[in-house]
């Protein structure tokens, strides 16, 4: 009796939570088709092929400013973009003006990207992965795509902007997503996707993390549909960019070969696009290793890493770009000393790309040795989750509260002929970095502070000024310097072209 008790009680439960799992599934599709409706009703979403349109916007460096935490350095841009929704191509021309400037035409189209930067088309930046987020996220896609997810579900409710929003959720390509549809208007205040970004150079350090987009300034369109005039751009709850449309149309016809591309660039792509950011090959063939001195190996690439060997292991000064470089340059020192413990790794600075690799010697138990004022975001970093790319870190969570040596003042570390000593450089644009000093060498390391240019002199003058006063207060006898992206340079020559330079 008491089981056949337990068995209905059991049933019971059951039928419960499925009819309850039924009503959930029933509300949130009647919310989303509610916000189909405002926005013109499904027949008419469903029948956009395409969209034209002309913006302006700016978007900031939160990958390499003075401070990670703000203000940016900000980079303005206008565009001209037709989208191909029915097959899912972008085509994009856009001016960029600020620290950095370009003018560049971007098809990404049929699963390849193409870039013409005034050369001609040829292989680009693989924003593949990027575009497809993109389009299924966009307004006139993604709460079609929220109707046909098996999983959608109503996730509660948030107040976001002041205004009451209902929230639901539903998984897409395997990433949980969140739509906020405003209460009283039943429009997309914002959507919510947290997944793992590895294409975008900058941002693949961090994991799994969250993308939010803010949809606002509602506008009727022709035929009936409304379309939100500006897009404002949260990664990881910090603004990345707004942009505001100031001319849009819908299913108008693109130019001919719009979103065409070369079967030679498509090749070149397919060839290129296979070695992911973060699965980027340990240096450059174009840029060989240097040799400071016996066991002071500076290892050039786009971002540089030098292996200091001293009596009782091998210091290693910068950990860029990702934790799959970092496994790279682990084994280029199991090759070059296979006797040898790595004692201790210094990272000089904030800018993303410089500790992206960070995590896996945490994961190693190797002593990290960081400033104070860069704790926080590398701190940060080594919480971050790695769930769907897993790291060493990811698989070994324990080490995520690893020790770190904070560096507030002058720190030594090892003796011999490879003694290092680490400096706060303490200036304006060098307030986040580490100089680090061989006195027996009389070789500086500038962290961020030289950077040659191509066509001769320095980026930025008033960086070599900072390195030059700071070189000064710590009375340091300089001969040679090398930095992350700069070669070893004759530290007097360097003075002279900065002299040069501001004549």
């Amino acid at each position: 009796m008491q089981r056949s008790l337990a068995i209905l009680l059991l049933l019971c439960f059951y039928l419960v939570c499925e009819t309850s799992a039924q009503k959930n599934s029933t509300d949130a599709r009647q919310l989303v088709n509610q916000s189909i409706a405002a926005m013109g009703g499904l027949d008419k979403l469903k029948a956009i092929k395409s969209i034209h349109s002309k913006s302006v916007g700016h978007f900031y460096l939160l990958e390499q400013s003075e401070r990670p935490e703000g203000p940016w350095l900000v980079i303005y841009q206008e565009t001209e973009e037709w989208r191909d929704v029915e097959h899912g191509n972008i085509r994009r021309h856009y001016k960029q003006n600020g620290v950095f400037t370009s003018d560049v035409t971007e098809i990404v189209a049929d699963g390849k990207s193409a870039a013409d930067n005034g050369n001609g088309l040829g292989p680009g930046e693989n924003k593949v992965d990027q575009t497809v987020e993109l389009l299924a996220m966009a307004p006139e896609k993604v709460l079609i795509n929220a109707l046909d997810a098996p999983d959608l579900r109503l996730a509660g409710k948030k107040v976001v902007q002041d205004t009451l929003n209902n929230v639901v959720s539903f998984t897409w390509k395997g990433a949980p997503v969140k739509l906020y549809l405003n209460e009283n208007t039943y429009m997309l205040t914002m959507t919510d996707v947290v997944k793992a970004r590895p294409n975008e150079q900058f941002w693949g350090i961090w994991g799994d993390f969250s993308e939010k987009n803010y949809y606002s300034f509602w506008n009727l369109e022709k035929g009936g549909i409304r379309y939100p005039q500006q897009v404002d751009t949260f990664y990881n709850d910090q603004p990345l960019r707004t942009d505001t449309i100031l001319s849009i149309d819908i299913n108008s016809d693109a130019p001919k070969d719009a979103f065409s591309i070369p079967d030679k660039t498509k090749v070149d792509f397919a060839a290129s696009s296979k070695i992911s950011f973060l699965d980027m090959p340990l240096g450059r063939p174009d840029r060989p290793p240097i040799d400071i001195a016996s066991d002071f190996r500076v290892i050039r690439g786009s971002w540089n890493t030098t292996l200091v060997k001293q009596d009782d292991g091998i210091v290693v000064i910068e950990t860029p770009i990702s934790s799959n470089y970092s496994v790279q340059v682990m084994a280029e020192i199991k090759r070059l000393y296979p006797n040898e413990r790595i004692k201790a790794v210094i990272s000089t600075s904030d800018s993303f790309p410089h500790f992206g690799g960070l995590r896996e010697y945490v994961a190693a138990g190797v002593p990290v040795y960081i400033l104070d004022v860069n704790q926080p975001i590398i701190s940060r970093l080594i919480s971050s989750n790695y769930k769907s790319f897993p790291d060493d870190l990811e698989k070994n969570p324990g080490m995520k509260k690893s020790k770190l040596n904070i560096v507030g003042k002058k720190t030594v570390i090892g003796g011999g002929q490879n003694q290092l000593e680490l400096y706060p450089i303490r200036t304006e644009t060098g307030e986040r970095m580490i100089m680090i000093y061989a006195p027996k060498l009389k070789v500086l390391y500038g962290a961020d502070l030289i950077q040659p240019l191509p066509k001769g002199g320095f980026f930025m003058p008033q960086y070599i000024t900072e390195l030059r006063d700071a070189v000064a207060r710590e009375k340091l006898d300089v001969e040679r310097v090398f930095a992350i992206h700069a070669p070893l340079l004759e530290w007097k020559k360097v003075l002279e072209t900065l002299n040069d330079s501001v004549k």
